[in-house]
């Protein structure tokens, strides 16, 4: 389950399809998307999985130990006997893995400390709830087990390898008893990859890609579930939908629409740019070491998931760029299917300020460079033919290092410092710095500031964003109808800088990440 970090995510028009993403993930649009097949190279990437920002219950993301479950060894998966699986909250403990929230607060040299509830190692807030927490869904819980109102103390059930004995629905990590029939856990429909809280052995086992090697069971790394993964609502899945038996309250992941791209949240093997992410950019979640696909700066490009038109760039409220006749051209929508609660941001050929596009030098992989034209500083228009002519002008890096059509053309280079207030899609038009509500910032986001990706915010908070939304709180936390408030967890995100955050040096970077250009990314 997410325990989820709540931070953190259409249909394709025609000849837009092949110009804006050739190559970009078009193997994995062949993949099944329950998530089971490929290996831990494609997880991820069948445009399938991905964002708490995601979930929608009351915990936040996961680390590589946040089952919940890592005090014990996976031990006989057939024990049926009632075993804490962590330490609570107060009790004397060693280190962080055998404590339900993930924290050990020891004092400096010495060899115990107590559990405690502070921020997630993965630069978030709390990880999931505590045993005897109130909860709604197992989801909620680090225990993976929601019974009666209150996280158990004990570890879900597993329904894989083996099939654990259960009495109840809600002992279960899939959330299934066979009540009558085996008295056994079962898995869930539409999928074979081992979901959150079962055994496991290697990462390709689980539906996460994540086997933690403390516990020997299939834990989740990112702020959302990756697809085919267990869920209790859309908010929670990387894929925007959880797609649940008629009366269950667990479901699997899955996907909304068909781009040929992941969602942020998803995991991902390649580092910095990455076109089997709708962002392009492919990168470590807080310090867990983990690559996923980063939430875009700014407004959210074509292919990427979204809750509403306005998340989308060129959507209502966003810049939308020229059309050839000199005309602004309408806005583009969010496409949601059918009864889906999320959708795909438009895509067209005409690039709208935001869109991911084909930079000058170095550019990501099949990327088009027909980015719409729009204004001068000044306020004003250039000629029809003026992105093509200056494309360093209309196509340039944001604060991850992706290349995005630009809301206002002019060279970073020569432009110096941008003011403040001034016109945005991305933070490509602010030379790097934040681009919040369409209006360039400071140099960063201080917490409880609104943010719509972690690079807009000082080191070391993370942004956390609902599911779909391009609306963030730096050191926020989630709420669980998919919301976002700025009461976070005491203390800071950590100690190291953050993907996307501003570097002076390398040392200063999460996960040996270089510090390029002044921000914590890869090349």
């Amino acid at each position: 389950m997410n325990k989820p970090f709540l931070a953190a995510i259409a249909l394709i028009a025609g000849a837009c399809a092949v110009n804006v993403f050739s190559g970009c993930g078009s193997e994995t649009t062949d993949e099944p998307i329950s998530g089971d097949g490929g290996d831990e190279g494609s997880s991820g990437s069948s445009g399938s999985s991905g964002s708490s920002g995601s979930s929608g219950s009351s915990g936040s993301s996961g680390s590589s130990g946040s089952s919940g479950s890592s005090g014990g060894d996976g031990g006989d998966a057939a024990a049926d006997g009632p075993v804490q699986a962590c330490l609570l909250v107060g009790q004397t403990c060693t280190a962080a893995n055998v404590c339900c929230s993930k924290s050990c607060n020891k004092a400096p040299g010495a060899a115990t400390g107590e559990c405690a509830l502070v921020t997630n190692p993965d630069g978030g807030v709390v990880t999931c709830t505590p045993a005897n927490g109130t909860c709604v869904n197992s989801t909620e819980c680090c225990t993976n087990a929601c019974i009666n109102g209150s996280c158990s103390a004990t570890a879900c059930k597993q329904d894989s390898p083996v099939a654990e004995n259960c009495t109840t629905n809600a002992e279960c990590c899939s959330g299934k008893c066979d009540i009558g029939g085996t008295n056994k856990c079962t898995a869930l429909a539409g999928g074979t990859c081992r979901t959150e809280g079962n055994a496991c052995t290697v990462n390709n086992d689980c539906c996460s890609k994540q086997c933690d090697s403390v516990s020997k069971k299939c834990v989740n790394v990112s702020f959302c579930q990756q697809v085919g993964d267990v869920c209790a609502n859309d908010f929670e899945c990387c894929g925007g939908d959880c797609v649940k038996a008629a009366g269950a309250t667990l479901g699997r992941c899955t996907v909304v629409g068909n781009a040929p791209c992941a969602p942020a949240g998803s995991v991902c093997t390649g580092v910095g740019c990455d076109n089997k992410c709708c962002s392009l950019s492919c990168g470590p979640l807080g310090n867990t070491g983990v690559n996923i696909c980063q939430p875009p700066s700014g407004c959210k490009p074509q292919d990427e998931l979204c809750a509403t038109s306005g998340d989308c760039c060129g959507g209502p409220g966003q810049p939308t760029g020229l059309h050839p006749n000199g005309s602004t051209n309408p806005p583009l929508s969010c496409v949601i299917n059918g009864t889906d609660t999320l959708g795909r941001c438009q895509s067209v050929q005409c690039l709208p300020p935001g869109a991911v596009c084909k930079a000058a030098t170095g550019a990501c992989g099949g990327t088009s460079n027909n980015c719409c034209e729009s204004q001068f500083p000044d306020g004003g228009k250039p000629s029809n033919d003026f992105c093509n002519s200056n494309p360093e002008a209309c196509c340039s890096r944001d604060a991850l290092g992706i290349p995005r059509c630009r809301a206002v053309n002019f060279v970073c280079g020569d432009a110096g410092s941008v003011p403040v207030g001034q016109l945005c899609a991305t933070s490509a038009d602010c030379c790097g710095a934040p681009c919040v509500n369409n209006m360039c910032g400071n140099v960063c986001v201080p917490k409880g500031g609104a943010c719509t990706t972690t690079a807009d915010c000082c080191s070391p908070e993370p942004c956390v964003i609902p599911t779909g939304s391009t609306q963030g709180v730096c050191g926020g936390s989630l709420l669980p109808d998919g919301g976002v408030t700025d009461a976070g967890s005491p203390g800071d995100g950590g100690t190291c800088t953050l993907y996307g955050q501003a570097c002076t040096a390398s040392s200063q970077c999460c996960n040996s990440v270089p510090c390029t250009l002044g921000k914590c990314r890869f090349p």
